[in-house]
């Protein structure tokens, strides 16, 4: 299983890493909406834990992203 976790907060990425990793569940953690578009697109993926609330670009610009672009991940 590999996880995406996608939170601005290092200190929530870091956390849900080590926990994860502790169950032997591959994790990508990234710290931005925009990286984390990029790994929905270069990863493959089997759960998306996304913060919604983040600077810049947020959790529902991902979301409308990816509705609206379907064929581009």
């Amino acid at each position: 299983m590999k996880v995406l976790v996608i939170d601005d907060n290092k200190e929530t990425t870091d956390m849900l890493s080590t926990y994860f990793e502790t169950q032997d569940i591959e994790v990508v953690a990234v710290n931005d909406g925009r990286q984390g578009l990029e790994a929905i697109r270069n990863e493959s993926l089997d759960l998306i834990l996304l913060d919604l609330a983040m600077p810049n670009f947020s959790g529902l610009d991902i979301i409308d992203y990816l509705d609206k672009e379907p064929d581009r991940i």
